[in-house]
């Protein structure tokens, strides 16, 4: 069983029923019967995000579960992950997002160099459309210069940066350091930042958020959580995207990486279903070097 809401009434009802009855369709890997649960909660009055909240990410995180408990395969796991991805696509097809608002600059969204656990992204992506943020979804496993070349054409609002993996860390330091080096604020979120979102700090993120409704509350500039200044502010990557310095202030604070390297590709692909939880003014011209720094919205920079 999927934990139950704290209600047995109403809505939570209609959330519970849509949970158990994905949980259990993705399971068995039948994709007519998932979109049915997800459909019969939104005909039933839920709102598009508290299904992709409340029945998507934590039916993807007991995906993840179970086969971290090696109650799944890899095979049934990327199965079970594919179902909920198409799972929102129709969903964006059925229900409208909210059209952009007014004075709100683009998010763009993106998994750190490397680490392939997309849906926790993706499903920030959809709650931001329907908060009526413009959004640049860039996907998963987006190489660093690649990225840091995307930002300086594009210029957009803020980075919203997802690492699941703490052996993916020190690539998210280098894209958070050469993001800010481009004028880009950076929110970071997912596993690998810890659930206080203490590697956050210390890689000198902007902001951190435990979810996508913290995330969007950052952005709101209201009660979201922001990222601490670091101790030791890391010079940021050239405009290339070149490797940031590695200090021993920053990299020594960082979890042991004990997983080899076959024990890490072997299994990278696999585990993105447990952090489906997780998951991050108009940009000013970019002049060749560090571009001027800016923070989040309705937040200063954290360096200074």
């Amino acid at each position: 069983m999927i934990d139950p809401p704290t209600s047995a009434g109403g809505r939570d009802a209609v959330l519970l029923r849509a949970r158990e009855g994905l949980w259990r369709a993705v399971r068995s890997r039948d994709e007519h019967a998932a979109a049915a649960a997800v459909f019969a909660a939104l005909d039933d009055g839920a709102g598009a995000e508290d299904v992709l909240l409340e029945v998507i990410a934590p039916v993807q995180h007991k995906v993840g579960t179970e086969w971290a408990a090696d109650r799944l395969t890899v095979a049934q796991e990327h199965a079970a992950t594919a179902i909920q991805d198409r799972i929102i696509t129709a969903m964006a097809d059925r229900v409208p997002v909210t059209r952009p608002r007014g004075g709100r600059g683009t998010v763009a969204v993106a998994c750190v160099d490397g680490d392939w656990h997309v849906l926790p992204t993706r499903i920030l992506a959809e709650v931001l459309r329907h908060r009526g943020y413009p959004v640049d979804f860039l996907g998963a496993q987006v190489p660093t210069s690649r990225l840091i070349a995307h930002l300086h054409r594009t210029a957009p609002a803020a980075l919203a940066l997802s690492s699941s993996l703490p052996t993916h860390l020190p690539g998210a330091h280098t894209a958070i350091s050469a993001a800010q080096a481009a004028g880009v604020p950076v929110l970071a979120g997912g596993a690998a930042f810890g659930a206080d979102g203490r590697y956050a700090r210390l890689l000198g993120a902007d902001g951190w958020a435990p979810d996508a409704r913290g995330a969007t509350a950052v952005l709101d500039g209201g009660a979201g959580r922001r990222a601490s200044p670091p101790a030791r502010r890391c010079r940021p990557a050239d405009r290339g995207g070149s490797a940031a310095p590695r200090r021993p202030g920053v990299h020594a604070g960082l979890p042991e990486q004990t997983a080899t390297g076959a024990e890490h590709h072997g299994r990278a692909r696999g585990t993105g279903a447990r952090d489906a939880h997780v998951h991050r003014g108009p940009a000013g011209a970019h002049r060749r070097g560090r571009a001027p720094r800016r923070g989040l919205p309705g937040h200063g920079p954290v360096h200074r």
